[in-house]
């Protein structure tokens, strides 16, 4: 269980770090807003879903 959601939060983190790197390059900004917001949500609904199983 721990292993599942150490992969959900590396890949968040390899998303986040690819979606700063389009806005810093100044790359499809509204997409990059998509995936800020879209990780967000995840880590929300991630650190949610591990409370429950602690």
């Amino acid at each position: 269980m721990l292993s599942y959601y150490y992969s959900k939060i590396s890949n968040m983190a390899v998303s986040l770090v690819k979606a700063y790197r389009k806005e810093y390059y100044g790359l499809n900004i509204d997409r990059d807003v998509n995936a800020y917001t879209n990780v967000a949500r995840s880590v929300r609904t991630c650190s949610k879903r591990a409370v429950k199983v602690l």
